[in-house]
């Protein structure tokens, strides 16, 4: 087995591959802690094999973009459009979806502990095989939304939209 390599990456660096990066952003293998990439435009974004921490992602758009193998810690994705995203095998513990929107995403054998998805917009997401542990989902649009195989204690439905 091959040992993979997460690189830290200043928040300096960070910014410069941001501004130079087309229509394209790989944040592959790399460890990013307290970045804000609030209100930028990160279609297609790229996220493997990495590690965020205390990243806060509010209004951008993450459209198409593709989340594996990937442990996000208190990130926030509030009022972020993630529109058809996919994640694959992913940890985000204490992260914020709120008014988030997840609109036909698929999301796969991703563990979202004590997450909180409050008056999103899930309408048509697939959920497989996920943790779901203490999830908030109070008002959220799950209409049309499939929860297969997912681990669903402690989850919170209040107020939701089927």
């Amino acid at each position: 087995m091959k040992n993979i390599r997460i690189k830290k990456i200043t928040n300096d660096q960070l910014s410069g591959l941001i501004e130079n990066k087309g229509n394209y952003l790989d944040l592959s293998f790399y460890a990013i802690t307290g970045y804000s990439f609030i209100n930028l435009e990160l279609e297609s974004l790229m996220i493997h094999n990495s590690s965020l921490f205390n990243c806060d992602f509010s209004s951008s758009n993450l459209s198409d973009g593709i989340f594996s193998n990937t442990t996000v810690i208190n990130g926030r994705f509030n009022h972020a459009t993630l529109i058809k995203v996919e994640m694959y095998e992913c940890s985000f513990t204490c992260a914020q979806f709120d008014n988030a929107k997840l609109i036909r995403s698929m999301i796969m054998k991703t563990s979202f502990k004590e997450a909180s998805f409050k008056n999103a917009d899930l309408h048509s997401a697939s959920f497989i095989k996920c943790d779901l542990t203490n999830v908030i989902f109070d008002g959220a649009n799950i209409k049309d939304s499939q929860f297969e195989d997912c681990l669903l204690e402690g989850t919170s439905w209040l107020n939701v939209e089927k």
